[in-house]
């Protein structure tokens, strides 16, 4: 892992056919891709210009034991299909419109080993919320209203990004610090808030169980690292580590 140019990159390395099952995922600032495919690393046509670059430069590598560079940004770009760019536009849209701070899977990620995901969760001021849904539909993504969350994604993009209506988390803002996420500076949410916000999510039972089961794994790998936020922890939970 280095950096080149003033920007994060990492290294994908292609082995032998049949070592090791086809697997990919994304790894905070930066994200190491390993598709072990018969043919070496394929990555999949992206009908979103924005990433069809990158992906034509992963297609590019092919095993035996080549290791090849390429930045961060490119490589969420063509897994994503341009979801770095669109996670730039948010991200400027929320500065335009004062304080917010990113929660969720990817405030996890600045935290701890990351993992994959595609989905960004964020939380603003709610008297600006109109306002940002205005500057999403005019930077080309679909948005709609649920009860809990205003949801917005660009056509062919793979990441999906949601405003949470929740009162609960307004007060998480005041209290955001800076981070990377996935190579962009952003406000994420402090450690204690993040680790009450997802306990919130995993208590939730009319939660999708799959969601509920990522609500947990994040909450542990915070607590593996964290383990002043261990008492925070429901005592199911607690049990386990």
């Amino acid at each position: 892992m280095g950096s080149g140019g003033g920007k994060s990159v990492f290294s994908i390395k292609v082995r032998p056919a049949g070592r090791h099952p086809p697997r990919c995922r994304t790894l905070g600032n930066s994200l190491r891709i390993f598709c072990v495919l018969p043919g070496g690393i394929t990555a999949q046509p992206a009908p979103n210009p924005a990433g069809k670059a990158d992906a034509a430069r992963l297609d590019k590598l092919r095993p035996p034991d080549l290791i090849d560079q390429v930045t961060a940004q490119e490589a969420f770009n063509a897994v994503s299909r341009g979801g770095f760019n669109d996670l730039q536009t948010v991200l400027a849209i929320c500065e335009r419109h004062g304080d917010y701070c990113v929660i969720g899977g990817l405030a996890v990620n600045s935290y701890v080993q990351p993992v994959y995901t595609m989905e960004a969760e964020l939380v603003i001021s709610a008297d600006t919320l109109p306002a940002v849904r205005a500057d999403l539909v005019a930077a080309g993504f679909t948005v709609h209203d649920e009860t809990w969350s205003l949801n917005a994604q660009r056509p062919g993009s793979e990441l999906r990004i949601q405003f949470t209506k929740n009162p609960r988390y307004q007060g998480f803002i005041a209290a955001a610090v800076p981070a990377k996420v996935v190579g962009c500076d952003a406000r994420v949410a402090a450690l204690r808030d993040l680790v009450t916000g997802k306990t919130l999510a995993w208590s939730d039972p009319k939660r999708r169980l799959s969601k509920r089961k990522k609500d947990e794994a994040d909450l542990i790998r915070l607590a593996e690292v964290f383990p002043e936020v261990r008492p925070m922890l429901p005592e199911t939970l607690r049990r386990q580590l």
